[in-house]
């Protein structure tokens, strides 16, 4: 039997590429971003001026109370000290300060890369961390992988945001009590803003559960994440203002709610119908660099996927998204009934 041709071994490729026993192709930006970190050729990029940087990123990425931003000098403290949040911190000033800059995916992905690995040795009690630099990294990951959802769709972006944010949600339910108890922040409760829910929303949601009734009669799951909709809308008073208005519903529905979402096997469309109105809501968060094109791009991607007689219950949703075609958007809703 002849032997194998000798061939150098390369320790560069990722785990994915190992696992299926190819070569990694480095001309993507998780390809080469691997190869530069195994190179060594990463560096802290001096033209990323983390004690600027945050105070622009700062207050847009944390959210975490209206009345209550965390200051960036504390942000700027943990990222000094930590070199997972600062690495974290990093690939967002890449994507917010770069954009599309040719290189600045690869740069963002090397920094995302070296930051899950300090994050992963703190949370192995290999490294010693805080609480506040873990909740850096988190968020920064959420709002890395919400850029990654804009810059590069993916046929299954809506099953992976709902894994991103539940996965957040359980960082800030581990995190709360030591949040709660720091004196650093304040903790002033969120003031009234004065905005109501709009009632003509609330009735498109009592349609919906209603439809889910008809329709869907064993499906449970569908009808209480209808009401949890309707529950989260009346607490955020119809506009979304921070990272616990984003993550509440996505946290609350149950695992068969999201099992239908993601499924390719059963019907999922009264699962997406009611997560088009979570787009709506979404859709009136404050103007904010990482979520730019998001809600719309998942949103559209729900639509397209719509189907099996749901089309008339959400238009008024995909009018108020200003989504575009579906036949027209069923044929400019059957002329207007």
């Amino acid at each position: 039997m002849p032997s194998r041709r000798w061939h150098s071994k390369s320790r560069l490729g990722c785990a994915p590429c190992k696992k299926r026993r190819v070569k990694a192709n480095t001309n993507t930006a998780r390809g080469a971003s691997i190869e530069a970190l195994q190179a060594g050729i990463v560096m802290w990029d001096s033209n990323l001026s983390v004690s600027n940087d945050i105070s622009s990123l700062s207050p847009s990425m944390l959210l975490l109370t209206k009345s209550a931003q965390c200051e960036a000098s504390l942000i700027f403290h943990e990222a000094q000290q930590y070199a997972f949040a600062r690495q974290a911190l990093n690939a967002l000033s890449v994507l917010f300060c770069q954009g599309q800059a040719t290189g600045s995916s690869i740069k963002a992905h090397a920094w995302h890369l070296k930051a899950s690995a300090g994050f992963h040795a703190s949370v192995a009690g290999k490294v010693i961390s805080t609480y506040f630099s873990q909740w850096i990294f988190g968020l920064a990951t959420t709002v890395f992988q919400i850029r990654l959802c804009v810059t590069h769709p993916r046929e299954d972006a809506i099953a992976e945001t709902f894994h991103l944010l539940r996965g957040t949600a359980r960082l800030a339910i581990a995190i709360a009590p030591r949040f709660l108890q720091d004196q650093r922040l304040a903790h002033d409760k969120t003031k009234d803003t004065g905005a109501k829910t709009d009632p003509e929303f609330l009735d498109r949601i009592k349609l919906l559960k209603t439809n889910i009734r008809m329709l869907e009669p064993n499906e449970e799951h569908l009808i209480q994440a209808a009401e949890l909709l309707q529950t989260w809308c009346v607490f955020i008073q119809g506009q979304p203002r921070t990272w616990l208005h984003i993550l509440s519903w996505p946290a609350l529905v149950s695992e068969a709610f999201v099992a239908q979402l993601q499924s390719e096997h059963m019907n999922r469309s009264a699962a997406l119908a009611i997560f088009l109105h979570w787009c709506v809501i979404m859709s009136k968060f404050d103007d904010t660099w990482f979520l730019n094109g998001w809600i719309a791009q998942l949103a559209q991607q729900a639509w397209a996927q719509l189907g099996g007689g749901w089309e008339s219950t959400v238009i008024p949703a995909v009018r108020a998204l200003q989504l575009g075609p579906k036949e027209e958007i069923i044929k400019h809703y059957s002329r207007k009934e």
